[in-house]
């Protein structure tokens, strides 16, 4: 069965879910899981909820018929689904932690818990690499939304610039401006660190 499957290509898979052919549905479903849940993740920081827009992605590819697919235009149409689901949420968050300007809050003082007399809990001491890759998300997470996708795409998802043109509805030029763009400001937040 391993052989068959890799034999189709997520068109000819996608094709034949639609039509109702779980095994296909499931193939495409393995393929695709882990490396679009790892993209919602770096986006949307929560697992619960990266899992959820994984779901939602496959319910939307194979409740949605589509014409005949060009060649990787399944995968392409798969990440644009999950990006725009994470967009939709850091844009909700975004707007819900605004600050209010009716509202004033007291900041709270060190040493101040969620109840009165109780200390807030530390977090533990990270070792060196989870220092550095902290940095490095935190790094990512502050880039404009555009610059985060492109290098989220590229470095981690390994797709082709060429591919990330046709997901955002840029050129492939633009694209590589982005990346360039993007990892300036990473390579000196990185240097940076002791």
């Amino acid at each position: 069965m391993a052989e068959w499957a890799e034999l189709r290509t997520d068109e000819e898979l996608y094709e034949e879910a639609v039509s109702g052919d779980k095994k296909c549905a499931e193939l495409l479903f393995s393929r695709y899981r882990k490396r679009l849940y790892n993209l919602a993740m770096r986006l949307v920081r929560d697992p619960q909820l990266a899992q959820d827009f994984v779901q939602e992605t496959f319910l939307n590819t194979l409740s949605t018929m589509r014409p005949s697919l060009a060649e990787n235009q399944f995968k392409i149409w798969a990440y644009a689904i999950v990006l725009n689901l994470c967009r939709t949420h850091i844009r909700k968050v975004r707007k819900l932690t605004e600050p209010q300007e009716t509202e004033t809050e007291q900041p709270s003082r060190p040493g101040e818990g969620g109840k009165e007399g109780e200390e807030a809990p530390s977090p533990p001491a990270p070792d060196s690499s989870d220092e550095t890759l902290n940095t490095l998300i935190q790094a990512i997470a502050e880039l404009p939304e555009r610059q985060q996708e492109v290098i989220l795409l590229s470095k981690y998802e390994r797709l082709s610039y060429e591919d990330i043109g046709h997901l955002l509805g840029c050129s492939t030029g633009a694209i590589k401006a982005l990346v360039f763009r993007g990892m300036e400001p990473l390579r000196n937040r990185m240097s940076e660190k002791p």
